[in-house]
């Protein structure tokens, strides 16, 4: 869950010169209140999902890279 937040401001140079136009910015942010709110949903609904991310490595072949998963899988089952 994140939301855009979209501006178009006055160009600041490094020392806080102000420069005579705008630019558009853009940022994609996730706030206080929706991690609340993912939160709240998850509590409500007290169904954990494990998630997880090997990241690439050119030195693993599919079955290293199976045990990885294997061994994250099963140590995420043994928390509370």
């Amino acid at each position: 869950m994140t939301h855009t937040d979209r501006s178009r401001q006055w160009f600041v140079l490094h020392p806080g010169i102000p420069l005579p136009f705008k630019i558009s910015g853009e940022v994609t942010i996730v706030t206080d209140s929706e991690m609340k709110l993912i939160e709240r949903f998850q509590k409500a609904t007290a169904q954990p999902k494990l998630q997880y991310f090997v990241m690439p490595n050119r030195y693993f072949n599919s079955t290293i890279l199976m045990e990885i998963m294997t061994a994250i899988r099963d140590a995420a089952q043994t928390l509370p």
